[in-house]
């Protein structure tokens, strides 16, 4: 169920451009693995996409902390979608630092 949920979700996402559907399916397949980074992911992009900026910024959060070392390429989209999230929030200082750390993970 995992695959037909996460699957569903991103075509949900990318191809019919209907977050809120999106949204649905990927939150029903976290709820059968939250340990999926990919998921995080996308439902981070669905809640940008309804301007859930907030809930996105968590989303993301989570795919980081769920990468461990940062080093993948899930988590080095979801840093940069942090920085860019809390540029958009207003929170310009944390902004600068996610893309500092944004930079030093492409750059090494």
């Amino acid at each position: 169920m995992l695959w037909g949920h996460k699957r569903l979700g991103l075509h949900r996402l990318s191809i019919d451009k209907d977050s809120m559907a999106a949204q649905i399916e990927l939150q029903a397949a976290l709820r059968i693995s939250e340990q999926d980074i990919e998921c995080w992911l996308a439902l981070g992009e669905a809640y940008l996409d309804q301007g859930k900026h907030m809930a996105a910024l968590k989303a993301f959060q989570r795919c980081v902390e769920l990468d461990g070392t940062n080093d993948s390429r899930v988590a080095i989209d979801a840093l940069y979608r942090i920085a860019v999230t809390q540029h958009a929030l207003g929170l310009h200082d944390d902004a600068v630092r996610a893309f500092l750390m944004y930079i030093k993970m492409i750059l090494f």
